[in-house]
């Protein structure tokens, strides 16, 4: 990554690309060109709402897509790439740490600079999918971008993924004498799982909810999104 660019005031961005073939000169790119680069546009989309820098080029050298950052400011202080390259780690170290919790807490408790995460995501995303490799270059140093596992941004789901309240069509109806009868309703969305050893829920007082319109009343409860929906003590059976 030698290049006199490398050594100007201004910052640059380097997306190395796992598969791109080498290519004699710069090319200059457009937003839309860089489409045809797996996983640099998100990249390209998340450092320019944290940078809030303007890109004053975009180039294609070799195996690299360029993009040159001109400085900004800060919070009223000037703010160059390698501030924003230690602010990167230290806020991936935040996410990384949380992520390792028994029971994470929602991300935007735990960092400082909630914008870094979106930069961090798609930096890490990039790399896992499509092998690319990120560097912020400024003053002649080349500081690599962190990546995470997906784990590490693990978070509590929103209440609104947990919880769901109303009336609910029912459109088909399994039998499950062992675990517990399951029904399908709003049009097959959500499968509930029905308790196996609540009277209310046998087969004998269910079995026939499908011959008339009948409708479920209160509330759909789950632990996480990886649960099937549940019953709570209130939701009751109307036809």
């Amino acid at each position: 990554m030698s290049d006199n660019a490398d050594r100007e005031s201004e910052g640059l961005i380097i997306l190395k690309l796992a598969d791109a073939c080498e290519n004699s000169g710069r090319i200059p790119l457009t937003e839309v060109d860089i489409n045809k680069f797996g996983g640099v546009r998100p990249v390209y989309r998340a450092l320019r709402k944290a940078l809030g820098a303007r890109f004053s080029a975009l180039v294609l050298d070799g195996a690299e897509v360029r993009m040159q950052v001109r400085p900004n400011e800060h919070d009223g202080t000037p703010y160059d790439l390698t501030t924003f390259a230690v602010d990167t780690e230290a806020t991936a170290i935040e996410v990384q740490a949380n992520g390792d919790l028994a029971r994470p807490l929602p991300i935007a408790q735990v960092v400082k600079r909630l914008d870094l995460v979106a930069v961090i995501q798609a930096v890490s995303r990039a790399r896992h999918v499509f092998g690319l490799d990120v560097f912020a270059v400024c003053a002649g140093e080349a500081r690599k971008l962190p990546v995470l596992p997906p784990a590490a941004f693990t978070q509590p789901d929103p209440d609104s993924e947990l919880r769901k309240e109303g009336s609910f069509a029912i459109k088909g109806l399994v039998r499950d004498d062992q675990r517990g009868h399951q029904l399908l309703v709003t049009d097959g969305e959500h499968r509930v799982q029905l308790p196996r050893d609540d009277p209310r829920w046998t087969w004998a007082e269910i079995g026939h909810i499908l011959d008339r319109q009948a409708m479920l009343v209160g509330a759909l409860v789950r632990g996480s999104k990886a649960q099937l929906w549940t019953v709570d003590d209130a939701t009751r059976l109307e036809t």
